[in-house]
């Protein structure tokens, strides 16, 4: 009879009979998410939003620095399409304007959409991903890219910095509120992309049509006169661009004066066409005198240049009163 301390005894039958006891899943093991059909499918244990580690709940004022940087290198990226957009609707007044926001925005929505990134984004190693660890999907990128226009005001980004200074390590703006969304590490996070969605194309259509629209509008409610006026100031603007002395410069501005002079104006408008002649005479009383000293100096460049620093500072006043007036093109 076998006591406490022995074992009973193991027989190759016995071993066989014995049942194995189910081993117990670790709970740290998570399935990756899988597709079924092209659709995202969450895994059995997802971990959930809180307890997923971002780069925000540790960075400080180095992740700060990075989306800063992000946003400098996106907006020098963006700089040059108000090339065109002036091109498209002839001239940079509010219209083009418009056309320029929508561009600006479809640039974040495009590349966000297709790689979580845009070019800063991608520099400085960041990514947008969703908070609760889903893939992106149309909705939550249009939603925090339509929300830029509220992270910008009024004018600096103060909205949207004091939204990411009130989310909490995670730093998120407005548009990432609206959009269930947030900019994380991008090594950390790979990128998943939701299933393609109709809102890939009704964004940029509804965007632009908007920005159209409004330019419309904004043209559309324009003084005709004050419109005419800009017409003849642009006109000047861009031959200017192809002289090639200061001279020439200068025949093109008693040209534009002589043009104003000779439109015909409403009445209310009489005192708005006074102040436009004298301001303009003014300014061409300026180069005269330059460019007679130039002419009887023997190093005229050496005139131009000492000149140039209070012809600057006058252009600068000049043009604020300009485009007062709602004159974007005669104060340059």
């Amino acid at each position: 009879m076998p006591t406490s301390g022995s074992r009973p005894p193991a027989s190759g039958s016995e071993s066989a009979a014995t049942p194995l006891a189910p081993s117990t899943a670790r709970s740290a093991s998570v399935a990756p998410p899988v597709t079924a059909g092209g659709r995202w499918a969450a895994p059995p244990q997802a971990t959930r939003a809180r307890e997923r580690k971002y780069l925000g709940y540790r960075a400080g004022t180095a992740y700060l620095r990075r989306r800063l940087g992000a946003l400098i290198i996106d907006n020098f990226v963006c700089l040059p399409m108000m090339v065109p957009c002036a091109w498209v609707m002839g001239g940079m007044g509010p219209d083009a304007l418009f056309l320029y926001a929508a561009a600006y925005t479809l640039y974040f929505f495009l590349l966000e959409w297709h790689t979580g990134q845009t070019l800063g984004k991608r520099a400085a190693g960041l990514r947008v991903v969703r908070v609760d660890g889903r893939p992106i999907d149309a909705m939550g990128i249009g939603a925090r890219n339509a929300l830029r226009v509220i992270d910008g005001i009024p004018g600096p980004p103060l909205i949207g910095a004091l939204s990411m200074a009130l989310t909490g390590p995670r730093r998120r703006r407005v548009g990432d509120l609206g959009g269930r969304t947030m900019v994380a590490e991008a090594g950390q996070h790979p990128f998943v992309r939701g299933p393609w969605s109709p809102l890939v194309v009704v964004y940029p259509v509804l965007w632009l049509g908007l920005a159209l629209g409004a330019g419309f509008v904004a043209g559309a409610g324009r003084d005709p006169y004050i419109a005419e006026v800009d017409a003849v100031c642009q006109a000047r603007v861009e031959a200017e661009a192809r002289v090639g002395s200061f001279a020439e410069a200068v025949a093109l501005g008693h040209r534009e004066a002589q043009l104003i002079e000779a439109l015909p104006y409403p009445p209310e408008h009489s005192a708005t066409r006074q102040e436009i002649l004298a301001l303009k005479h003014r300014a061409l009383a300026m180069s005269d005198a330059v460019l007679r000293d130039m002419r009887a100096s023997r190093d005229p460049r050496r005139i131009y240049e000492a000149a140039r620093p209070q012809g600057l500072a006058f252009t600068e006043r000049l043009e604020a009163r300009f485009v007062a007036l709602g004159l974007n093109y005669c104060g340059r």
